[in-house]
């Protein structure tokens, strides 16, 4: 996984997939794979998380602004879209 973020500059599981091959690999099975490996409970993202809030909180002070534009993005063909509401 991480020869094929580094190989494939880019997060997405396909361009890591082909990163990772020769020409010759079952992308579609390798790539299933690695999802499952990223679904596993043995891959703890805690620490992770918890280092990224501890940086991210330090460069918060009492002046920061913090924006957040709550407005919905206009797709006037589209049947439906998620998480509206």
């Amino acid at each position: 996984m991480l020869i094929g973020l580094v190989v494939g500059l880019h997060v997405h599981l396909t361009r890591i997939t082909r990163a990772l091959g020769n020409g010759t690999t079952d992308v579609h099975a390798v790539e299933k794979r690695l999802s499952r490996h990223l679904d596993s409970p043995h891959w703890d993202m805690e620490l992770l998380r918890e280092e990224l809030l501890t940086r991210s909180a330090q460069m918060v002070s009492d002046d920061s602004l913090i924006v957040a534009d709550l407005t919905d993005l206009s797709k006037p063909y589209a049947q439906s879209l998620e998480g509206l509401g």
